[in-house]
């Protein structure tokens, strides 16, 4: 991802109008939001797992203010 507003950001791509995330969420994206969720030396670009879909739209929606973006599930 790209370093963006002081947030890892997840790479997009544009199809027919939407900007669509082209990979899972790391866990070197994820622990930009959740701290303590810090992965182990050479983790960082596996994909986060393991959590609830409540979780997954509060990260949504804390990028979205972050950035001035709009991010939401699909």
């Amino acid at each position: 991802g790209i370093e963006d507003h002081g947030v890892l950001l997840p790479e997009v791509v544009y199809y027919k109008g939407l900007s669509i995330g082209r990979f899972e969420v790391t866990r070197a994206q994820w622990s930009c939001f959740r701290r303590q969720a810090r992965p182990g030396p050479g983790e960082e670009n596996l994909p986060v797992a393991g959590i609830t879909f409540d979780e997954a739209r509060a990260y949504c929606r804390w990028l979205s203010r972050r950035t001035g973006d709009r991010y939401r599930l699909p």
